[in-house]
C-alpha cells in the first residue's frame, strides 16, 4: 500500500508538471498570436496611415477577444476544467501505454512458447531417432549371436569339395598346456618370432571366427565353440589360430 501510494504521489506531480508546462505553452502561443497581430497592425498602418473603419473595427474585436481569453484563463473553475481535462488526457495516454506493453510481453511470452515447444519437439524426435538406431542394431547383434550358434550346433564343415557336412560333433577348448606347446612349436619359426610382449590387441587382425577380446588380453571368444579361448601370452592372437587349427574349423564362417 506504502509503494502504492508512492506511485500514486509521483503519478500526481508528474500530471501537475505536465498541466503546468501544457499552461505555460498556452500562454506563450498567446503571446506569440498577440505579437503577430500588433505587428500585421503596425504594418497596415506605415502602409496607410489613416486607418478605416473596418481595421479599427477588426482590432477593437481581436482587442476584445484576447481580453476575454485572459479573463477565462484567469477563472478558478475553468483553470479547474483544464487541469481535469488535462489530467484525463493524461490519464488515458498512460492506459494506453500499458496496454501497449502488456500486449507486447504477452506476443513475446507466446513467441518464446512457441520456439520452446518446437525445440522440444525436436529434441524428443532425436530421442526416439537414437533409440531406434540402438534397437536396429542390437537385433542385429542378436541375430549374429543365433546364426553363430546355429553354425555351432551344426559342427564344423569339410574341406571345401570334399561332400557334405558332418553332424554336430560335441567340442571342448583344448588345456591351456596344449596351447602353451603349440604357441611355443609355432615360437620357433622365424617369421612368428615375436621381440617383445604386446601390450595391446592388434587392430588389424580379423578372423571370421573371433568375436570379443577380453580388454586385458586374456582370451577370444570363439564364435563356432562357443566360449572363450585363453591366450597364453597377453594380446598375442597366435593361440586362438591355432586353437581354430587343432580343432578343425579353420576359420570358416558361413
Amino acid at each position: 500500500e506504502r509503494q502504492e501510494a508512492q506511485e500514486t504521489a509521483l503519478e500526481q506531480d508528474e500530471s501537475a508538471a505536465e498541466l503546468r508546462r501544457a499552461g505555460e505553452d498556452a500562454q506563450r502561443r498567446l503571446e506569440k498570436l498577440s505579437w503577430k497581430v500588433s505587428a500585421a497592425q503596425a504594418a497596415a498602418k506605415a502602409e496607410d496611415p489613416t486607418p478605416d473603419e473596418s481595421e479599427e473595427e477588426q482590432a477593437r474585436e481581436f482587442a476584445e477577444m484576447e481580453k476575454a481569453m485572459e479573463e477565462d484563463m484567469a477563472k478558478p473553475e475553468l483553470q479547474k476544467q483544464f487541469e481535469a481535462d488535462m489530467r484525463e488526457a493524461l490519464a488515458e495516454e498512460q492506459q494506453t501505454k500499458k496496454v501497449a506493453a502488456k500486449e507486447k510481453a504477452m506476443k513475446a511470452a507466446e513467441r518464446k512458447a512457441q520456439a520452446d515447444a518446437k525445440a522440444l519437439a525436436e529434441k524428443e524426435k532425436s530421442k526416439a531417432l537414437i533409440k531406434e538406431q540402438a534397437a536396429k542394431a542390437l537385433a542385429e547383434k542378436e541375430k549374429e549371436k543365433e546364426k553363430a550358434k546355429e553354425r555351432s550346433e551344426a559342427g564344423a564343415p569339410q574341406q571345401a569339395g570334399e561332400g557334405p557336412r558332418p553332424g554336430a560333433v560335441e567340442r571342448k577348448a583344448p588345456a591351456v598346456s596344449q596351447v602353451r606347446e603349440l604357441v611355443k612349436a609355432k615360437a620357433d619359426e622365424p617369421c612368428l618370432t615375436v621381440s617383445r610382449k604386446r601390450a595391446s590387441w592388434d587392430l588389424s587382425w580379423e578372423h571370421p571366427c573371433a568375436g570379443e577380446r577380453k580388454p586385458e588380453g586374456t582370451a577370444v571368444w570363439c564364435y563356432v565353440c562357443n566360449e572363450w579361448i585363453p591366450m597364453v601370452e597377453p594380446f598375442n592372437h597366435m593361440g586362438f589360430e591355432l586353437h581354430c587349427e587343432k580343432v578343425g574349423h579353420y576359420g570358416w564362417i558361413d
